[in-house]
């Protein structure tokens, strides 16, 4: 979604991501993913969070987009937001999820994720996952965050963690 002066510029696409299909998941411990309705990053215009999941205080957020899912695209605020969330310390990860449903249905957050660009390690790191791979991922982070980074690091061939390294 994108904001100009603090109005959603495309109102269809931004109602649809105000009502996410989240019952899909089945996930440990009871969790559901939840949203925030407004993030206002220092400077910026209020952002919407569309989707968050904790797992034993560990955190992932994640913007929704059409069409992409590729940081670099998402709004000037989204990607302050973004960056600050990535960096905090910990087994914190950020996504952007890609869809491409037309905005007269609600979007199913486990069935209609084409693609999902993870940013991890204190926002040092990022991988793109499939479909598959998404609700792999989010259903071990509903049980474990650091199991389910270990195995988005073995995905993209990444051995260390941040904290390993130094």
């Amino acid at each position: 979604m994108s904001w100009s002066n603090g109005k959603p510029m495309v109102e269809d696409a931004y109602a649809q991501g105000k009502m996410l299909d989240n019952s899909s998941w089945k996930l440990a411990r009871g969790s559901s993913p939840c949203d925030a309705d407004s993030v206002q990053p220092v400077g910026g215009e209020p952002v919407q969070l569309p989707w968050m999941l904790d797992s034993h205080g560990c955190f992932m957020w994640g913007f929704i987009e059409r069409g992409h899912a590729n940081p670099e695209w998402l709004s000037v605020g989204q990607r302050r937001v973004l960056s600050g969330l990535a960096k905090l310390p910990g087994n914190h990860a950020c996504c952007v999820m890609k869809h491409n449903v037309p905005t007269t249905r609600q979007i199913n957050t486990k069935h209609d994720i084409e693609e999902v660009c993870v940013v991890f390690d204190m926002g040092t790191r990022q991988h793109n996952i499939d479909n598959n791979e998404w609700i792999t991922f989010v259903e071990s982070w509903a049980r474990n965050a650091k199991t389910a980074l270990d195995w988005l690091r073995s995905k993209a061939n990444l051995s260390a963690t941040v904290e390993e390294m130094f």
